[in-house]
């Protein structure tokens, strides 16, 4: 019973006890181990000593049945076979030091259990980071940076060579490879503008380029020299392209004096070869026109009406054209009367066109601008078989074998051409369904028509 106590109050966590068992070393002085005379004992029999000597030394039935549960304690419980241990060993005060209990022991930290907790933690962060973990950064510039730069080298030797009528046509090749390159965009737009500006150079048109100079801008400094080079030396003196721009001014509303004396004095001092072809241009409109005003009563004053009017510009001489109509009547000819308003419409179309920018490269080259392509397209076809029909009512001239060719017809079969020139470089270096489609829009040969 005493070692269950002893067992127990361990346990529980009472501290450290030392039991007084009779087990326990006799101090020499008459006293049990229990603090206690044997007198005091209950069982104590003074006759009986063998029975005190058989207590003494641990030879008695209840000594016999501790071990027997120490040994079977041993077996079942690490604990009692502790507690055993410590009883049967008498400490140098006589008493049995009793264990303490297992929860009060010192806890030492394992290293095989360091790195077992580690390994866990690793394993959980290795985890984390496979499921989370963003995908690597590419670095999408760089291939950007080298398309723009063969781009680039491209236009620089289309520029050296001359070669610059089927540079759009190239640059739209490469933007459609690169549809989120904005340099090689830029570039397009750059080379469009600048391959349109040396188009009306070559025309002679000195103003409309003046104008298209001063209105874009050039993004990449490639362009931007080129066109310093190229085209700026024959634009002339801003103050010189003030005058002419006026000249023209005036010529339009109907200022007919001043302008052909503001022009023959630029031609005569400047030398300005715009200047003298602006000349050319209003002298023989007025003479024509003089020539018409006496013959309304002559019979071939409705063809020479209608000559007049085929070899003007509905543009540039829109002072004459404002009197289309009233010269007309003036014919009181059945065939007068069914030209004047088809000639009206296709000079109307004509100006509709311009007005809208015409069908320029941006809208060429976007795919997505078929509608806008389309009523441009339209106006300029329809305006081409106006003036057709009109131009077909023309008897050949004393002492020519053919039909006279005017101004209004040749400025339409130059657009037309060139929207097709323009529209067959792109197809040529980029096959797309829209391209072929856009051109037949536009008739092969403006002359046949219908």
């Amino acid at each position: 019973m005493m070692y269950y106590s002893v067992v127990t109050f361990t346990t529980l966590g009472f501290g450290d006890i030392t039991p007084r068992t009779w087990v326990a070393a006799d101090p020499g002085d008459g006293r049990s181990g229990y603090g206690l005379s044997h007198a005091g004992h209950p069982d104590f029999d003074p006759g009986d000593q063998g029975g005190a000597e058989e207590l003494m030394t641990g030879e008695d039935d209840a000594t016999e049945i501790l071990g027997q549960d120490s040994d079977a304690g041993s077996r079942t419980n690490p604990l009692d076979t502790i507690t055993e241990i410590h009883l049967g060993a008498p400490t140098s005060m006589g008493r049995a030091a009793a264990p303490k209990p297992p929860h009060s022991a010192k806890w030492h930290f394992s290293p095989w259990i360091a790195a077992g907790v580690l390994s866990i933690a690793l394993s959980i962060l290795l985890a984390y980071y496979i499921f989370n973990r963003q995908p690597p950064a590419i670095d999408k510039a760089q291939p950007q940076v080298d398309a723009y730069r063969n781009t680039l080298t491209l236009a620089e030797f289309a520029i050296d060579e001359g070669e610059v009528d089927t540079l759009p046509a190239l640059l739209l090749s490469q933007a459609r490879r690169q549809p989120d390159n904005a340099d090689i965009q830029s570039l397009l737009r750059d080379a469009t503008h600048y391959r349109d500006m040396l188009y009306l150079q070559q025309s002679g048109r000195l103003l409309d380029l003046a104008k298209a100079r001063r209105d874009h801008t050039f993004h990449s400094t490639l362009f931007e020299q080129a066109a310093h080079h190229h085209i700026d030396g024959d634009l002339g003196s801003p103050a010189l392209i003030q005058h002419l721009t006026s000249a023209g001014d005036a010529w339009r509303a109907g200022e007919l004096v001043a302008a052909i004396t503001a022009v023959k004095q630029l031609a005569s001092e400047h030398g300005s070869a715009q200047a003298a072809a602006m000349l050319h241009h209003y002298s023989r409109v007025v003479e024509e026109y003089e020539a018409l005003s006496g013959r309304a009563t002559d019979p071939a004053y409705p063809q020479a009406l209608l000559a007049f009017y085929l070899g003007l510009d509905p543009l540039q001489d829109q002072f004459f054209w404002g009197r289309l109509e009233s010269d007309f009547k003036l014919a009181r000819d059945p065939l007068a009367d069914n030209a004047a308003p088809q000639l009206q419409r296709a000079g109307h179309l004509w100006a509709s066109y311009h007005s809208h920018g015409g069908i320029d490269g941006r809208m060429r080259q976007n795919s997505a601008a078929d509608n806008e392509f389309r009523q441009r397209a339209g106006e300029l076809t329809e305006a081409n078989r106006l003036a057709r029909e009109v131009a077909s009512l023309l008897q050949p001239l004393p002492g020519q074998a053919g039909k006279k060719t005017t101004l209004f017809l040749t400025l339409i079969d130059k657009e037309m051409l060139l929207q097709r020139d323009r529209l067959e470089a792109l197809r040529h270096f980029n096959d797309e369904a829209v391209l072929a489609s856009r051109l037949l829009m536009l008739p092969a040969d403006p002359a046949r028509q219908h």
